[in-house]
């Protein structure tokens, strides 16, 4: 399997993988996110290792197809913070350092070739933000540092038209530049975002969870999430090909 340059390292892609998984034909025009994401987040949320690796199989294919799609490459960094945590969780910190530095690496890479891509920001930001608390203390703090310039980014794109938004899209630009602001110290700039995720998106679990930090700011843990809570739905692909003409 090909190996190619991230950052000032090179990485071999079959070092991610551990097993085969089920192949699939890939349906003509997908979006990328959305033949990736599924997969993904059955290996995050469900430790689904077989669809875990059939996502990384599939990224893989965009890359053989084209070396310079930065999503794929920051795609593929996200599963390797996925298995640092896991290689942390086993005890193997020698492993989880070099594939935590491996994420970083492609995950910069993929934002410094295409700085103005929301989908790099979002997934860079939210997996850094999701697996943060379960991350040695010596990567703590840099891994929210980094989620914390991702959601800046995002914000910054995407903030003239973000009441125009879904909800999940609304939801996870604010929730990430209030948790990051939070989670490096600058507690007056999260109350500012957090207040607006209160006012502006009520009756929302964002809204709830935001509302609770404003009112007990001491009582929040590293644990306590505000960010991911409406990425990881089934059905995004279901709905897609459903909508795609008979190929018969």
């Amino acid at each position: 399997m090909r190996a190619f340059v991230a950052g000032s390292f090179v990485f071999v892609a079959c070092s991610l993988f551990t097993a085969a998984a089920p192949q699939e034909q890939r349906p003509k025009g997908i979006p990328f996110y959305t033949w990736v994401r599924e997969d993904m987040f059955a290996g995050w949320m469900a430790d689904d290792m077989t669809r875990f690796e059939r996502s990384m199989q599939k990224t893989e294919e965009y890359l053989n197809e084209n070396a310079d799609n930065m999503d794929a490459v920051n795609w593929l960094g996200a599963g390797a913070v996925f298995r640092a945590v896991r290689a942390f969780e086993a005890g193997d910190a020698a492993k989880g350092d070099r594939l935590f530095r491996d994420a970083m690496a492609m995950m910069d890479k993929a934002a410094a070739a295409q700085p103005n891509n929301p989908g790099i920001r979002a997934t860079a930001g939210g997996t850094l933000m999701f697996f943060a608390s379960k991350l040695p203390e010596r990567h703590y703090r840099g891994a929210v540092e980094k989620a914390r310039e991702h959601y800046a980014a995002l914000y910054k794109a995407q903030e003239p038209m973000l009441d125009k938004f879904p909800l999940h899209l609304k939801g996870e630009a604010l929730a990430g530049i209030a948790e990051t602001e939070f989670r490096v110290g600058s507690r007056d700039a999260a109350m500012a975002y957090l207040q607006k995720i209160v006012s502006g998106m009520p009756n929302t679990r964002y809204a709830q969870i935001a509302d609770a930090w404003v009112k007990s700011p001491e009582n929040v843990t590293k644990k306590d999430r505000l960010v991911c809570q409406s990425c990881h739905e089934q059905g995004r692909l279901a709905a897609w090909l459903s909508r795609q003409p008979s190929q018969n």
